[in-house]
């Protein structure tokens, strides 16, 4: 049961699940009732995202490839991630490549012309 709370903000409010109390969704009298508009808009503040995401489903990943993105790989690291494997990792002890991979130097046309392994 959705209604406007006038004594609160002119906030819009729903009946929750248990049916105990109400969910406040946002004030009627902003756009979008004060919410992130699906495309666009500003945040502010801190982001805090899952902190028990790992390399196979990292906590900031993309839509169509989930197992590839950055995440949290324990306190005052981070991990990125392709293909469900962590690939890098910065900590303040530095940056280190997993898996033995190379590290490579391109030109602007993408042809590796230098590699450190």
């Amino acid at each position: 049961m959705p209604y406007v709370d006038t004594n609160d903000n002119n906030n819009l409010k729903i009946r929750n699940s248990a049916n105990n109390g109400f969910t406040t969704i946002g004030p009627v009298n902003s756009a979008n009732l004060g919410l992130l508009p699906r495309s666009g808009g500003t945040m502010t503040g801190q982001l805090l995202l899952d902190n028990s995401a790992g390399a196979s489903a990292p906590a900031i990943s993309f839509n169509g490839d989930t197992n590839t993105g950055i995440y949290r790989t324990g306190a005052n690291k981070i991990g990125f991630a392709t293909a469900g494997t962590e690939r890098v990792e910065i900590s303040n002890s530095g940056l280190d490549m997993s898996n033995g991979l190379p590290i490579r130097f391109q030109d602007s046309s993408g042809a590796p012309f230098v590699a450190l392994k």
